[in-house]
């Protein structure tokens, strides 16, 4: 049976490219939350790979999730808390 592609990479070596599912899990929510979070804007639309493939940029959705959490208990407008 033939490898997977992510199988091919080294351990040290991380994938630049992620599938739908592999992003929500990477930032911690379910991949119908995901979904939510990229039609409204607040994560970014995949990159169009081919005629049916999508896939994210890792560096980019590591930029994202800070902008999307708050501290436990913040009020709006105290710091770690997004106005």
């Amino acid at each position: 049976m033939p490898k997977q592609s992510a199988d091919l990479l080294p351990d040290n070596l991380p994938p630049v490219l992620i599938d739908r599912i592999t992003a929500s899990a990477y930032i911690g929510v379910s991949p119908s939350f995901f979904d939510e979070l990229v039609a409204s804007g607040r994560m970014p639309r995949p990159r169009q790979m081919g005629d049916k493939r999508k896939a994210w940029l890792v560096i980019v959705i590591e930029d994202v999730p800070g902008e999307l959490v708050r501290v436990v208990g913040a009020a709006a407008g105290e710091a770690g808390h997004p106005s």
